[in-house]
């Protein structure tokens, strides 16, 4: 039996209570990451109508990346361009060999520590993170515009 996505914390078993709580954890690793990088405004560049998390250009780095293109050679001489997550990718030099730093930051589904986390549980738990950001940035643009 499997257990519904949108599942009520009863209804889900112990273990996937945890696998919950570790893909949590990621998003706000990435979350963390997202502010330091981009400014406590990243989220204000996420289109939420648009997120997938396994498009690379609607993903979370695909939005929040600068929509520069990152012209690459290659030792043949071969030039292309990267935008959305490949850019991000290039730019924070963690090429496709280097999957565990985007996975371990929600970026990215696949294992880490022994956890495997699906594109489907990041969005979920991209976009009610995203929701919270949201209610707390407009909460606090309010009481300061109250002030």
């Amino acid at each position: 039996m499997s257990t519904p996505l949108h599942a009520t914390e009863a209804e889900k078993s112990p273990a996937m209570i945890s696998l919950d709580r570790q893909i949590k954890s990621r998003v706000l690793q990435g979350i963390e990451f997202l502010k330091k990088e981009y400014g406590e405004d990243w989220v204000e560049h996420i289109d939420m109508k648009k997120l997938s998390l396994s498009d690379g250009d609607c993903c979370i780095l695909g939005q929040v990346h600068p929509a520069y293109h990152s012209v690459t050679v290659d030792d043949d001489g071969y030039t292309w361009e990267e935008e959305g997550y490949e850019a991000a990718v290039e730019h924070f030099n963690w090429h496709h060999s280097d999957y565990n730093t985007p996975r371990k930051l929600g970026f990215l589904d696949g294992e880490v520590d022994g956890v495997n986390a699906s594109f489907t549980a990041l969005q979920k738990a991209w976009e009610e993170e995203i929701e919270r950001v949201k209610c707390e940035s407009s909460a606090s643009t309010t009481s300061k515009a109250a002030s």
